[in-house]
């Protein structure tokens, strides 16, 4: 029933039935273009977290929000990039992803698109060098990127990140359990200007996160005692009644 249920929100059936082999490289039409995955690895999961869920979309926002400025942070293959450029085609997006094998697919995701530029880097609260964290540590992401001055991955602070001047509206982040370190390098002038902040907490500072958000932002969370990860909403005080209205917030969490 599962498959059935891939196959009616996806349309394809090799995306629905086929698994194997393990990591062989495969595409899928999404908003008219190619979207390149591995099979039968995470890939597919994100997918259709994010491109076929419909209302229930992982990272389903208020329409009103509009935002001409999204930076994407733990970008993986490009799944949320893309959709925010179906959602929103004039935005400007800068996505960041660390892992070598997931910037490939997160380029060649996004070149048919206007106004994307993809950085394979790290992010943190300082700038520096760094290296993936040992894969056997327990409750950490293979993917998590640890200070190291030998490491081989460039970490960037936001202050050090190619934005330019143009304010920041959106910014969606899982950064396995960097997300306090980072967003707390954003100045406050800054900081103040964001509409919205989308990602995941990772059981590292969750609440000096929120604690540090809450002067500017309303925020929205789940989190239960058996996950140490839990999506997090913070949208800007000043705009939250004029963004979501008409907007069912019980999408936020489903």
């Amino acid at each position: 029933m599962k498959k059935i249920k891939r196959l009616f929100r996806s349309g394809n059936i090799g995306f629905s039935f086929f698994r194997n082999p393990r990591g062989r490289r495969s595409s899928i039409r999404y908003n008219n273009r190619a979207f390149f995955y591995r099979r039968g690895m995470v890939d597919t999961v994100i997918m259709e977290r994010i491109l076929f869920l419909g209302k229930r979309c992982e990272y389903r926002l208020p329409t009103r929000l509009n935002p001409s400025f999204i930076l994407d942070l733990g970008s993986n293959i490009g799944a949320s990039v893309v959709y925010f450029k179906k959602c929103w085609p004039a935005a400007r997006i800068v996505a960041v992803e660390p892992a070598a094998a997931n910037y490939a697919l997160l380029c060649d995701n996004t070149r048919s698109y206007d106004g994307i530029q993809c950085l394979g880097c790290a992010v943190g609260g300082t700038s520096g060098r760094g290296a993936p964290v040992d894969r056997n540590t327990p409750n950490i992401s293979p993917y998590r990127i640890s200070q190291d001055g030998s490491g081989e991955v460039d970490i960037l602070s936001f202050a050090d990140l190619p934005l330019g001047e143009q304010p920041v509206d959106l910014i969606k982040i899982d950064i396995e359990g960097q997300e306090y370190d980072f967003l707390r390098s954003i100045p406050e002038q800054k900081l103040r200007r964001i509409k919205w902040i989308v990602g995941e907490i990772h059981g590292v500072d969750d609440w000096k996160l929120f604690d540090h958000l809450s002067n500017y932002f309303i925020l929205d969370t789940r989190k239960t005692l058996d996950n140490r990860t839990a999506k997090f909403h913070a949208c800007n005080k000043e705009i939250f009644e004029d963004v979501t209205r008409g907007f069912s917030i019980k999408l936020l969490q489903h």
